[in-house]
């Protein structure tokens, strides 16, 4: 798998990159395994992950996460999303996460 990690094209960024989703660990490593911990540092060795550490939103460590690239700059909040659906059901087993960027960069 690490291997294959070297050839995506996330790994090397030539633009303005946002990478987020499911990242499945929690940042830093919290039980977990350490291959698969040492294997996702690995792949955003280039990126900032702006949800590593303590959410105080969320009261704990998130395992869904954004990374970006270096010339974004996070502005403003962090916050978690737990999403439910019109009748009161929860969406996913967790929460999802969000923040703010400083769009300047981006005009």
């Amino acid at each position: 798998m690490a291997k294959n990690l070297r050839k995506k094209a996330y790994r090397n960024p030539t633009k303005t990159t946002v990478v987020l989703g499911d990242f499945n660990q929690r940042i830093p490593r919290r039980g977990q395994n350490k291959w698969a911990y040492a294997t996702l540092r690995q792949a955003f060795v280039e990126y900032n992950i702006t949800t590593a550490g303590w959410l105080g939103a969320a009261k704990g460590l998130a395992i869904d996460h954004i990374a970006h690239t270096n010339d974004l700059l996070r502005m403003g909040d962090i916050g978690i999303w737990r999403g439910k659906s019109e009748f009161g059901r929860h969406l996913s087993d967790h929460f999802g996460v969000w923040c703010d960027f400083d769009d300047a960069l981006l005009s």
